[in-house]
């Protein structure tokens, strides 16, 4: 089982660097004071947002940034207690094709989310989320260290605490001393 995992994630790379090969943009960095919107990426099982996310988006919130969600969602759908809404999209296994690539109906969903910083919350990698922050057009891409993401984020964490909390207060400190010039 293992094998044919590996098998589909190789042809899914495959498939990710044609298409992320086409998308033009426009990396830099802004200061955190005159950044507008955040687009975050995070998997989860649970019925509702991770409280650590949770409270990093209403942080950003706070701080007067249009917060949007990308969410892969693999736990039981009858018991989930938040929805897509025009801030966030959820996707699940049945929206994946064989090779794990988002279907073209999320594909034209996530078109939509014009964020400046594209920042992925998960603590391990996860293909189809992965795949939406390659073919992203955000400014910076920013998440946790690992060889999948090396070829396609821009500011990339170390961090082997496995603590949600921790992993998201580190990467805002970074993102907040940016410079840009």
């Amino acid at each position: 089982m293992r094998f044919l995992k590996e098998i589909r994630l190789k042809i899914g790379l495959y498939f990710l660097r044609k298409h992320a090969g086409k998308i033009i943009r426009d990396k830099k960095t802004i200061a955190f004071e005159e950044i507008t919107s955040f687009v975050l990426f995070f998997e989860t099982n649970e019925a509702r947002v991770p409280q650590a996310i949770e409270q990093f988006s209403q942080m950003l919130v706070k701080e007067n940034k249009k917060v949007f969600q990308v969410v892969y969602f693999t736990g039981d759908l009858n018991r989930l207690e938040y929805g897509p809404h025009d801030k966030r999209i959820i996707l699940t296994k049945k929206d994946l094709n064989l090779f794990l690539i988002p279907s073209k109906e999320i594909l034209e969903s996530f078109e939509y989310i014009a964020a400046e910083y594209l920042v992925d919350l998960n603590l391990t990698d996860c293909f189809p989320l992965l795949y939406l922050a390659a073919i992203s057009s955000a400014h910076l891409k920013a998440g946790i260290q690992s060889d999948l993401r090396f070829p396609w984020y821009d500011l990339m964490i170390k961090d082997e605490s496995n603590d949600q909390q921790e992993f998201t207060q580190h990467l805002l400190h970074y993102i907040k001393i940016l410079n840009p010039h």
